[in-house]
């Protein structure tokens, strides 16, 4: 999801081409979140959960939050 929200950086500042990119890395993480929701690694107690995987979702978490931002302010300025 990090990488989506770069990918998206990368493509608004001219750096990247890849316009398809966001989606197919969006809809990777989907199918990788859907995989991790099923086997419940929260029901877990402490010391079965790996705290660098539940960093990395709740940093993917946040650059969604971002990446939803930065369309939400891209689509604002530009003209309808």
């Amino acid at each position: 999801m990090s990488d989506a929200y770069r990918a998206a950086q990368l493509i608004n500042n001219g750096r990247l081409g890849e316009l398809n990119l966001v989606g197919t890395l969006l809809d990777s993480a989907v199918s990788g979140l859907g995989s991790y929701v099923r086997k419940g690694p929260l029901d877990f107690p402490a010391e079965y959960r790996l705290a660098f995987r539940e960093l990395g979702l709740s940093i993917g978490l946040r650059a969604v939050e971002k990446l939803q931002a930065s369309l939400h302010a891209k689509a604002k300025t530009e003209p309808s």
